[in-house]
């Protein structure tokens, strides 16, 4: 079956894996699809993974804005792709001419403005959160860039300045742990990221289903999503400029 285009996340979201670029990418060429990488969950700020892929799309409406009250997306050509003048020819053929409302290009221009600064900041509260996370007694185990399984190939494309990303996830030891943890957790819930605050929210079976081998041929994906946490740690500072709230 012939494939016109594959699409991945760097890193994966809600188990922070970083897909093997570099392979994905000489199987494009071999065979002749586009490959397509949001990395929403790096963001621009941490990574640039224009040199393995074809297309870097991004939601805006996540850390790029932060404030929750504006939507929007974005779409970059590699300089470097053999489907860059297809691609640009198609995009402006099937979407030339701004989308954008007028005063949501002004809104999220403003809300931008910090972007790199608040990113920056939302990485190192996540990954002194994970590191805290991963010597308490009730975590089985913390998914996160940094001291994951795959941290070699995320830092490939790790800006100089770049951290590990604003978000992780907690695999505890049983659900009434998880449970727990949720429930206590005095930080909003719902199933967003990005925004300037800390958000939580409990990973549907939908989403992890497919964790692991094991929790496949032993048919465990619910019990997986009940024990699984996912947290996107926010970036606020205090006014004055003072230690992060979150």
């Amino acid at each position: 079956m012939p494939l016109d285009a594959l699409f991945t996340e760097f890193p994966g979201n809600p188990l922070l894996q970083s897909p093997n670029l570099e392979r994905l990418c000489v199987l494009s060429r071999k065979y002749n699809f586009v490959l397509v990488v949001d990395e929403t969950i790096g963001s621009c700020a941490n990574v640039n993974t224009l040199t393995s892929c074809d297309v870097v799309c991004t939601s805006l409406t996540k850390m790029f804005s932060g404030t929750c009250n504006v939507m929007g997306g974005s779409v970059a050509l590699s300089p470097v792709s053999p489907f860059r003048d297809d691609l640009y020819t198609a995009l402006n053929t099937n979407h030339g001419g701004s989308k954008w409302f007028p005063a949501d290009v002004l809104l999220i221009e403003n809300n931008s403005r910090d972007f790199v600064s608040r990113t920056r900041r939302a990485s190192v509260n996540a990954s002194a959160v994970a590191k805290q996370l991963r010597l308490h007694p009730a975590v089985n185990e913390v998914y996160y860039p940094k001291g994951s399984a795959s941290q070699h190939i995320y830092e490939k494309y790790k800006l100089r300045d770049g951290a590990y990303g604003f978000m992780l996830s907690i695999r505890f030891k049983s659900p009434a742990k998880a449970i727990a943890f949720h429930d206590t957790l005095d930080v909003a819930k719902g199933p967003s990221l990005g925004t300037n605050f800390s958000l939580a929210c409990k990973c549907s079976p939908l989403c992890v289903c497919a964790e692991s081998v094991a929790d496949i041929k032993s048919r465990r994906p619910v019990y997986a999503a009940r024990v699984i946490q996912r947290a996107y740690v926010g970036g606020r500072v205090r006014r004055g400029g003072g230690p992060c709230e979150d």
